[in-house]
């Protein structure tokens, strides 16, 4: 009977994960090629400017919008981007109107300032977009006819990242990928709770991760879902039957629950790879 559950647990995941997969899919299917639509008072700031490209990134209520944004992330992201394409790339973020002093707040904090933030009180553009519910995939790329040519967000994705900072550049796109190399790694844990403890008290993790493949693993980048979630590891490939360990601090910027991911994105076939700290900062 043990076995006939774990049979199930294991179909059902694999399930819930391709249909995941498919929804993406889906998502990423409909959007390129798509125009954004704006309206009449923001369409003729966008079309006197007409930049060669523009990154568009929606930004809905729900959750912790500092988490969500990582403006930190973003000013490095845009000195790139400028140094590129000549500052011929307009960013402009669409905010829901709920969130209008988080936002203001969090631009003056991290000194970051978009080409043009809308503030979408009565969400019309949300509405005449149908913006996608995923927030990894609620920021686009377009040309300088408003048409998406990608979609995701470089800021949590570092291969998307490297899809806008490619077309930018206009390096030319191979459909024909190169195989990657993969591995196969085992962990010790992929989520760890942290328990109560006083908010001004950092806290430390580590997750170990074995390579049990033929080939070396190779992390690419590794991403937080947050700013007070940090991560140090060895950028060293790891050989098969080795071990590497990721150290994990949080420090919590105020008291509250949290559940944060930790993405690694690797040469595994699941990559990422989501590893979650939870626990309660009073």
């Amino acid at each position: 009977m043990k076995y006939f559950v774990l049979v199930i647990f294991s179909l059902t995941l694999a399930c819930c994960k391709q249909s995941k997969m498919e929804r993406i899919d889906r998502v990423v299917n409909d959007w390129i090629g798509k125009k954004i639509i704006w309206n009449e008072e923001y369409y003729s700031f966008v079309d006197t400017h007409k930049p060669t490209f523009t990154i568009v990134s929606y930004i809905d209520s729900l959750g912790c919008i500092s988490c969500k944004l990582q403006l930190n992330k973003w000013n490095i992201f845009k000195r790139v981007v400028d140094s590129i394409s000549k500052k011929r790339v307009s960013i402009i973020f669409i905010a829901h109107g709920a969130i209008k002093k988080d936002i203001k707040y969090l631009f003056d904090a991290y000194h970051f300032y978009p080409n043009l933030c809308i503030m979408d009180v009565d969400n019309r553009l949300n509405t005449s977009n149908q913006f996608p519910q995923l927030n990894e995939y609620q920021t686009f790329l377009l040309d300088n006819n408003n048409k998406v040519l990608a979609i995701g967000n470089p800021i949590h994705n570092p291969k998307v990242k490297d899809l806008y900072l490619k077309i930018i550049r206009g390096d030319a796109l191979s459909k024909n990928k190169k195989k990657e190399v993969v591995t196969t790694v085992s962990l010790d844990k992929s989520i760890f709770s942290m328990g109560t403890f006083s908010w001004e008290k950092e806290q430390n993790t580590t997750f170990l991760l074995k390579n049990i493949g033929d080939k070396a693993f190779v992390i690419n980048d590794v991403t937080t879902s947050c700013g007070c979630t940090s991560v140090e590891y060895s950028k060293e490939p790891i050989r098969p039957g080795k071990s590497l360990t990721l150290h994990v601090t949080y420090k919590a910027d105020h008291p509250g629950h949290f559940d944060k991911t930790v993405s690694v994105y690797c040469n595994v076939p699941s990559s990422p790879i989501q590893l979650r700290i939870n626990g309660n900062a009073d």
